[in-house]
């Protein structure tokens, strides 16, 4: 990564770091939730089981065992501003919702910053992974 590279990564977080959405409190459709407390832990997917998904401290440990791929994912995304709680609706449906909003959000953002890359240097090359690393520093991720 170049300095001029390093520049506009700093020049994008400061752009987006007062109005980037937070997952989950960004999302959310409305008051029918639960609270979910789990500590300061981050979280990652597990094991795929007979339609169950495997939510999975970072020392390996089961914290959950979700009945979706997008309700597992919920619980991650939620983890990653290492909060020690959260809120998650209490409808299957909506928990979906909620994560395939924020991941069509995550792919907006991605674009925008690319977009921006693309207008300030003459290569492609590196604009993806740049827009990522910027949005890894806005501590948003996308499985």
């Amino acid at each position: 990564m170049t300095q001029t590279e390093e520049t506009f990564i700093r020049a994008q977080f400061e752009k987006y770091k007062d109005t980037v959405k937070v997952f989950p409190k960004d999302f959310m459709p409305g008051d029918d939730c639960e609270e979910v407390v789990l500590g300061d832990m981050r979280l990652r997917l597990g094991s795929e089981f007979f339609g169950v998904h495997q939510v999975l401290s970072s020392k390996g440990d089961v914290v959950i065992e979700a009945p979706s791929e997008e309700y597992a994912k919920y619980y991650i995304y939620a983890s990653i501003p290492e909060t020690a709680k959260f809120i998650i609706p209490k409808k299957l449906k909506e928990v979906e919702r909620v994560v395939r909003a924020y991941e069509q959000y995550y792919v907006t953002m991605l674009s925008k910053i690319v977009t921006d890359y693309n207008k300030k240097f003459d290569t492609s090359l590196h604009a993806q992974q740049v827009a990522i690393n910027i949005l890894q520093r806005l501590k948003m991720v996308r499985l």
